[in-house]
């Protein structure tokens, strides 16, 4: 657990560095999103995804396989 939270100080800390610089070379203005930072300001796209995100950073949890049930098409007999 200290692990994890020292990663997430480091990676708020390294966004508030490309934040500082990035106001610095736009006249003190803040990008649209924080994605924008990337490659220029932050070049690792890992600080974007929080270590305790259980879904890796995705919408959705990845599932190793996906089972399906069989759909049962009917035949029209004639």
């Amino acid at each position: 657990e200290q692990a994890r939270q020292a990663n997430c100080k480091s990676n708020l800390r390294q966004f508030g560095v490309a934040l500082t610089i990035y106001r610095g070379e736009h006249n003190n203005q803040t990008p649209n999103w924080l994605s924008n930072l990337y490659p220029d300001y932050v070049d690792d796209r890992s600080l974007y995804v929080c270590r305790a995100d259980r879904n890796g950073g995705r919408d959705r949890p990845r599932q190793a396989f996906m089972r399906r049930r069989p759909i049962a098409l009917s035949r029209s007999r004639r």
